[in-house]
This record gives C-alpha cells, structure tokens and sequence, in this order.
C-alpha cells in the first residue's frame, strides 16, 4: 500500500546408521514404502488459501486482453466474474502485470454503486455483511472490490478521479472504512478535492471522516471552512494569532459548537492580555444574548471580570420563555463559577414559596419513580445542575431536551418552579 506525504492509506531426510567397531548390531529398521519415498508436491496457492480451494479459479490469457477503455477493463471484471464467497481468491490471481490492478480499480470506482445496506433495521447498524451468492452487481460485493480498488492506486491517481472520490465521500453511515479510505487516497494541499469531499461527507453525515480531513487542508481553507461553512474543527486548527479576524466571527456564530465559540473568546482574551480592544467588547456584549446559554454566560463573566457587571443574568419572570432563559443563563454561569460560595443562593427566588417536588424516572428500577420534596430554604443548588442547563438550551413550553434526558418543569402563577421531573432518553436501537 502507498504511503501519499506521510498519510497512511482510509499483511527426504537420509538416515545414517553407523556401527561400532565391536558394538552390537542395531536392530532392523524397516524399509520405507514407495509411497513414503515420493516427496509431497509443493503447495503452489497464496498463503490463507484453504487447501480445498480449486486451483487455479480463472482461464484468461492475461497478455492479451483488450484493456484499452474502462470498458474493456469492465468487460474483464465480467471474466473474472467475482462472488460473496470467492471474489478474493480471484483477486489473488490477477498478474501484477500490464499495469491490470490499476486499470481494474479505476474502471470499477468510475462504476460506481457501492452503498451496502445493513440487513438490520436499526439505523445505526454497523453490518454490511457479503452474502456468499452475491455476485458483480450487488453493492455490498462491489464495496469489498472498492477497498481492493483503492489498495492499488496511490496519490496520482486522485485527481483524475475527483467525481468518484467525492461520490465515495458521500455515502452515509454505517458505511466508514470506504470513507476513510477514498480521504486517504488525496494527497496534502489538494484543497479543492478535499474541500469537495469534505462538504460531501458532512452532508451524508459522515462528520468524524469530514472533521479527520480538514487537516489536509491548507490554512487559509481552513479559515474559509471555518467561517463560511461553521466548522467546528476547523477553529482547533487555527491561531488566534494567525486567524484573529475568524475568531472573532466564531464568538457569536450560532451555528458553531458553544465550546467552539468559548475557545475562540478565551484565545481572544489572552491575546488581548489587559484591555479589551473595541471590536473584542462588542462581541462579548453581543454573545450575551446569545441563544447558547454556556457563550451567554461566559461572555457576561468575561465583562463582569472588567467591571460591567449589568450583563451579569438575573431573574427574567415576565414570561415562561424569560423564566427558563434566565434560568438556564444562571445554571451555565454556576458551572462557570465551580459552584462558588453565593452563586447557588440566586437559585432560590426560582424555586416556589411551597418547595419543589423532583421526580427522577429511572428505568434501570423497573420504571419506579424517586420523588424527593426540596424546602425552598434548602435550595443549595438545583437539582441535576449539569444536565438540566443543558436541556434548557433546548426548551418547548416547559419540557426541555438534552442528549440523554427529558425534563418537565411545572411552574406555577408567579413561574416560580413546583415540580422538577426527569426521564431518560431512548438509546439507540443497537445499545439496547
């Protein structure tokens, strides 16, 4: 396999009888039988080829076939007449000769149709399994001949096959190793392949393939995919130094990871080193109205650090939606202060003069419910702090959503909280 610019590429003997002078005589030996003294044949199959295969499985005059357009190529492809249970035996017989690997591979990625679908139903499943009857027309045989495929093409060959690289980038999960291996063909700086794949992979959905490319691109691509497309990954490749006019952009990009905009403040910050230049201000004050509570809040202790404590959050009751924003804003900012001495105290007015009921459904208790009653005197922080500032990012009403739970919050009149109820979210079908 190449190795393109430092990226691998998406394993009879005679015996002597001597006597003593004097000693006594060995005992008889019996004589061998004929068929003893016929030495075996040499098994003439590759390694890993089981004995019982038959030898050799194709009749082609190697020198002589037409190999002049992919069509002859595909026409060969018919000859060797591949199937699920014996398509790498055949394989192992093509001569390395006439250039024929290469022109076999090229002809079959131009053909395309290699997306295998998982028997299972589940939409996360990882089987793409090769029934042993399938032959040259099924995807799921032709996507074991792709992986062949691209085993025989190095760097060189990328460029004339933009189109089949990027169709290859495009096939959805669970499909990954056919992904990563047409990523792997691309050598470094080819920006435009690469940019192309890489759209194609994140439309399919094949993010962590996408994201494993950006670095194979160059710096002011990645500046282009960071803040013309919203790349997460993009920013963890960037200097601010390099690139302060991006990270600037990335501080109240929505579309952006919210752990993606706070790395950008904090690098902005540090690179500020004492006052805040005017441009960096008016971004924090404009990522305090920021729908993501986490950049919300880290902006407002940003400028709070520098004496504008007005963009401190405070309890917003006028409606539900002000209620659980200014909740949730508050919830971010006591992770941010590590639950220091006064933060959780502000969570009080939230809580109802009666106290608040909390129920946790747990479904690894046979559907039992804990309920526990919190005396608003006694609110020392709220309940499930970490998971509940999450899904309150995420609200409809009063049920907001996180990656892993659900949670219903009861308010009453005045919006203050009187029930806090929490349910797991249904795990994919193949964790079940």
């Amino acid at each position: 396999m190449t190795i393109a610019n430092g990226r691998p590429r998406a394993a009879g003997v005679a015996a002597l009888l001597l006597l003593g002078c004097g000693a006594a005589a060995a005992p008889r030996v019996p004589s061998p039988t004929a068929a003893a003294l016929v030495a075996p044949a040499p098994d003439a199959r590759p390694p890993g080829v089981p004995s019982s295969a038959p030898s050799p499985l194709l009749h082609i005059d190697w020198a002589h076939v037409p190999l002049n357009t992919d069509a002859d190529a595909l026409a060969l492809w018919s000859q060797i007449a591949p199937t699920g249970e014996d398509w790498s035996l055949r394989l192992r017989e093509v001569p390395n000769e006439r250039d024929l690997p290469r022109r076999l591979a090229i002809a079959l990625l131009r053909a395309g149709n290699f997306q295998c679908r998982p028997a299972s139903t589940c939409p996360d499943s990882v089987g793409l399994d090769v029934e042993p009857a399938a032959t040259l027309d099924d995807p799921c045989l032709r996507r074991e001949l792709a992986l062949w495929a691209l085993e025989q093409l190095d760097d060189t060959d990328a460029d004339a096959l933009h189109p089949e690289l990027v169709a290859l980038a495009s096939l959805p999960p669970p499909e990954e190793e056919l992904v990563a291996e047409a990523f792997n063909l691309v050598p470094l700086d080819h920006d435009a392949l690469l940019l192309d794949m890489i759209h194609a992979a994140r439309g399919a959905g094949q993010l962590e393939e996408a994201d494993a490319a950006v670095k194979w691109l160059s710096a002011s691509k990645r500046i282009e995919l960071a803040t013309k497309d919203h790349v997460d990954v993009a920013y963890e490749l960037l200097s601010v130094d390099d690139a302060r006019d991006a990270f600037l952009v990335a501080v109240t990009d929505a579309k952006l990871q919210a752990r993606t905009s706070v790395h950008a403040m904090e690098a902005l910050l540090e690179l500020a080193d004492g006052a805040l230049p005017a441009d960096l201000r008016r971004a924090l004050a404009g990522a305090t109205r920021d729908p993501r509570c986490e950049v919300a809040a880290e902006a407002s202790a940003a400028l709070a650090d520098r004496g504008e404590r007005r963009y401190l959050p405070r309890r917003n009751a006028s409606t539900v939606a002000t209620t659980l924003r200014s909740l949730c804003l508050m919830a971010r900012a006591a992770e941010l202060a590590n639950a220091a001495p006064g933060v959780d105290s502000q969570f009080r007015p939230f809580i109802n003069a009666a106290g608040v009921a909390i129920f946790d459904h747990d479904e690894d208790r046979d559907g039992e419910v804990a309920a526990d009653h919190l005396a608003r005197a006694d609110v020392v922080t709220l309940p499930f702090l970490s998971e509940l500032a999450e899904a309150l990012e995420h609200c409809e009403g009063t049920t907001c959503t996180s990656d892993e739970y659900v949670f219903k919050l009861t308010l009453a009149p005045d919006r203050t909280i009187t029930r806090i109820e929490r349910t797991g979210r249904a795990r994919p079908c193949n964790e079940l």
